[in-house]
């Protein structure tokens, strides 16, 4: 579990890093990725990357808590009896807080956007193909194993059940069918994307605000 919360919390510093790359020879910040560069100093990008560190924790223990909390007080609510409540109700706890988490860790990723609102940019937003590119060279090779890794597994299934046993096929086809498509596209699909980050990390520039981290 808490390999887990160290990887999330590597994954979430490396995308907050990920905005800060070269353009014209300088280095500059882009919201998001995509968004106009902003020239800023090494200091610079260093205090705002200690400044979303210090957000990470805060966000995982607030995310928490509150979701917490809120199936707490409804549990509670409808084991006193005061307001009876359906079962799905508390479920309902993760609808409400995962907007508001959602919201907390855009403005937190958006933090300089904000601080070098002033300052001009020196170009244009990325285009599509530019962004696509530059979020697959952000993205560390061990991101896409758990997708090839389902996408196998499910294809390795489906393909022993096909061979040993194909009633199966005959009794439920489009769930077997259903089940060997999905299996498929998440194998190719990472196939065709770790093809995408090798060829882009051949072509694209490699020096980014995530050198610092590794």
């Amino acid at each position: 579990m808490f390999g887990k919360l160290r990887a999330a919390r590597e994954n979430m510093r490396r995308a907050f890093a990920a905005q800060f790359d070269e353009y014209q020879g300088r280095l500059v910040y882009r919201k998001m990725m995509r968004g106009q560069p902003i020239a800023v100093t090494e200091a610079e990008r260093a205090a705002f990357i200690a400044e979303f560190e210090k957000f990470i924790p805060r966000y995982f223990w607030i995310f928490c808590g509150s979701l917490t909390a809120l199936i707490v007080i409804a549990v509670a609510i409808d084991e006193s009896g005061l307001l009876p409540m359906p079962d799905w109700v508390p479920m309902m706890s993760i609808m409400v807080t995962l907007p508001l988490a959602i919201i907390a860790h855009r403005r937190a990723m958006t933090m300089p956007a904000k601080a070098l609102a002033m300052r001009a940019p020196m170009g244009a937003e990325r285009s599509d193909s530019e962004f696509a590119e530059a979020s697959l060279r952000a993205l560390p090779w061990a991101s896409f194993i758990p997708t090839l890794f389902m996408g196998t597994v499910i294809l390795g299934v489906m393909g022993y059940a096909f061979f040993a046993n194909r009633v199966i096929f005959v009794e439920e086809p489009i769930w077997t069918s259903m089940a060997t498509i999905f299996g498929a596209y998440l194998f190719f699909a990472s196939l065709l994307s770790l093809y995408r980050k090798w060829k882009a990390e051949q072509t694209g520039p490699r020096k980014s605000g995530t050198d610092i981290l590794n």
